[in-house]
């Protein structure tokens, strides 16, 4: 400012006063030079001293003009100093008043108009700054991520006193749609209770229930607020309808308007972090449950089996391990159907929690098949808990859909740490041997091992063993192609590549031999050769779409894994664009920087990531976070029940909503019927995969 008065003071005074004073001096050197020449005539001649008098009137006349308009400069110039001295920061400028100074000349009033549009630029400058500072303010902090939303109101408690540092509030409040009602969650800041919950009944109306958090610890009531209401025209994420804020800062007109944008964008945030905290409740739950029966799955029942032989080993004690069949379940579900069949696993399970103790283990390990652990437990005792849950489990009946009575049994087998092996995974083999003995000798019944039994388990396992070096040495297994499509038109994207062996006199399952594989330490030479093989048969075939390949845990710590894998890729000319790798949770997560590693480099050589069984387990979602993901494919128990179980269903769209924000495609896993593929589609899930869409095949 001090420059303008500058620039202002030296324009107006040295123009004006130097034009009078410049005309004034030429006038009073002519007259003077005609003077002094008259001097010299003789005082006769009466018209040279006329002359004289006449010329020193014009001096007299250009300094007095030269005061007159000099002193109304001058006032001029001081009322623009007085008003520039008023600037001390920019929202001064608005308190500039410059239409007051009149110049009484036109050329210097254009000057006047300029001052006047430059002082209005800087203001609306100075106010767009402003309202840009408070918006900035307002809506630092308000990112929602799954570290911060551990408590959906504690994130909004830390939200709400960041606000308060730029606006001053009593309360605010966000109001939800749930399934008792509407409820309001009431954030106190200042002042009392009563009067902030009659403020939004006033509002809102009557038919509400409080949920009350303080955030200040001032309760005397504030001097006013003005509340700003923010309604939804439907529940948004997490049923959020709306949402206010009492402010007790007075607020000009353009911060006001940026308050109201804020509180919308408060509203859908404070909706989503509560969405996010239920999310992630869900998840939390699915990495330890089974969402049929609520009981733990397969994943935590390893955990938990690998546990309990450790501390049986340290302690010296003995514990029972029970593997339950429902009998004739295929039966049931081909004859009254998937829902039907899904009743009888959630009623087996009821049964069996009443049976149990509160410290034994029970777990659906997959199917109709059922897991107990029972921590220090002999034979006999154990013999006992089977027979009672054979006995509970043949009283039920149940009426299928068209009123008829349906009877269950189960057929149960067991085996004893360290009685009938030494490690948990053999004990389960031997327990699980003992279900096909209990249904030979006619179902409904208990298997206890023998010594031959356990003998035949052991030489099960050493024959599976030598099989499996066999199939390294040999190349005696092999990949078998599963299509996965477009759920809208089923046009075959990818196919998922299945390993499979070949046994003595059968084709052997993957499930069969992967953990026995893993553990001699051998699975991945076994991914070695079904990976070239596969691509071998994509080079052969001309098919333009991708490959998808399980990697095992075991990859991710050999050093030449990924430069074997580029070697096979380079050898046959296929573009790691075409192949995908998907990872399972098992036991990666527990070295999630090693993973990341991992990931980073099959990226890096062109090729894509995915997820398998997302929603198996909480580690799913921190895949998201830290991996280059392209695809997930949802667990497919959460498919197969899409159409019975409301929960699944919220979770797979939640699932596939967040997929698409991300980018990342999704696949649907068990679709088994053009029904499921329906609902699967009105999700908008990108791909399908099943026996619907097609089964494993030998060749593409």
């Amino acid at each position: 400012m001090g420059f303008l008065r500058a620039i202002l003071r030296r324009t107006l005074y040295r123009s004006i006063t130097g034009f009078i004073l410049s005309v004034a001096l030429l006038v009073a050197l002519v007259s003077g030079a005609t003077v002094y020449t008259l001097s010299f005539l003789p005082t006769e001649f009466w018209i040279a001293k006329a002359f004289l008098i006449v010329a020193v009137t014009p001096i007299a006349g250009a300094l007095l003009v030269t005061y007159i308009l000099r002193r109304k400069i001058a006032s001029a110039i001081e009322l623009i100093r007085e008003e520039m001295d008023k600037v001390r920061t920019l929202e001064d400028l608005s308190k500039m008043r410059f239409k007051r100074v009149e110049f009484d000349f036109e050329e210097l009033s254009v000057i006047r108009e300029g001052l006047i549009e430059l002082v209005d630029r800087l203001n609306r400058v100075a106010v767009d700054r402003r309202t840009f500072e408070m918006e900035n303010r307002l809506l630092q902090g308000l990112v929602v991520s799954a570290e911060l939303v551990r408590s959906w109101r504690d994130f909004v408690k830390e939200v709400l006193q960041r606000i308060a540092e730029t606006v001053s509030f009593s309360y605010a409040f966000f109001v939800f749609s749930e399934p008792e009602g509407r409820k309001v969650h009431l954030f106190l800041n200042s002042g009392e209770e009563r009067s902030a919950e009659e403020k939004v009944r006033s509002v809102l109306g009557e038919n509400l229930s409080f949920e009350r958090v303080r955030i200040g610890e001032e309760e005397a009531p504030p001097k006013g607020c003005h509340l700003f209401v923010k309604k939804l025209e439907r529940p948004s994420l997490g049923g959020v309808l709306g949402g206010g804020l009492c402010v007790t800062s007075k607020l000009d007109e353009e911060e006001q308007e940026v308050l109201r944008n804020f509180l919308g964008v408060l509203v859908q945030v404070v909706g989503s972090a509560k969405a996010v905290e239920e999310f992630m409740r869900q998840l939390e739950y699915y990495a330890t449950r089974d969402p049929l029966t609520g009981l733990y799955n397969q994943r935590v029942f390893w955990e938990l089996l690998t546990y309990e032989v450790e501390r049986a080993k340290r302690h010296g004690y003995k514990f029972a391990l029970l593997v339950a069949d429902v009998d004739n379940f295929k039966v049931i579900n081909d004859t009254y159907g998937h829902e039907f069949g899904d009743r009888v696993l959630k009623e087996v399970a009821r049964v069996l929690r009443g049976v149990l103790r509160r410290e034994d283990i029970v777990a659906r390990y997959g199917g109709d098949e059922f897991v107990i652990i029972l921590p220090y437990s002999s034979s006999e005792q154990a013999f006992h808990v089977a027979s009672r849950m054979v006995e509970s489990l043949s009283g039920l009946s149940l009426r299928d859909p068209e009123g008829r009575e349906v009877r269950v049994s189960v057929s149960v087998g067991m085996a004893v740490f360290p009685d009938h092996a030494p490690d948990g995974r053999q004990l389960f083999l031997v327990a699980d041997t003992m279900v096909y003995k209990a249904k030979e000798e006619g179902k409904g019944k208990v298997a206890t091992p023998t010594e031959v039994d356990v003998e035949e388990t052991a030489r099960r396992l050493g024959r599976r063993s030598i099989q499996i070096i066999e199939a390294v040495e040999k190349g005696k297994v092999f990949p078998v192609f599963q299509p996965i499509g477009d759920s809208y038109n089923l046009k075959v994207h990818a196919y998922e590549v299945l390993m499979r062996m070949e046994g003595e006199d059968r084709i052997v399952p993957a499930s069969e031999f992967v953990p026995l594989a893993e553990s001699i330490g051998l699975i991945h030479k076994l991914d070695y050769i079904v990976i070239e093989k596969a691509l071998e048969e994509l080079s052969r075939s001309g098919f333009g779409g991708r490959l998808f390949f399980n990697l095992s845990p075991r990859a991710l710590i050999l050093r030449d894994f990924i430069e074997n894998v580029v070697r096979i890729v380079r050898d046959l000319r296929i573009d790691p664009d075409r192949v995908v790798f998907e990872i399972t949770e098992r036991e990666t997560v527990r070295n999630m920087e090693l993973l990341k590693s991992f990931a980073a480099k099959l990226k890096e050589e062109g090729f894509h990531f995915a997820i398998d069984d997302f929603g198996s387990g909480f580690a799913s979602f921190m895949y998201l976070k830290h991996l280059p993901v392209d695809y997930i494919k949802i667990e497919g128990d959460f498919i197969r029940s899409l159409l019975s179980s409301r929960m699944d269903k919220a979770f797979v769209v939640s699932i596939t909503a967040m997929c698409r924000s991300l980018g990342i495609k999704t696949i649907a896993e068990f679709v088994e019927s053009g029904e499921i593929l329906e609902a699967v589609r009105r999700i908008g899930v990108d791909y399908v995969q099943g026996f619907y869409v097609g089964k494993p095949v030998r060749n593409l």
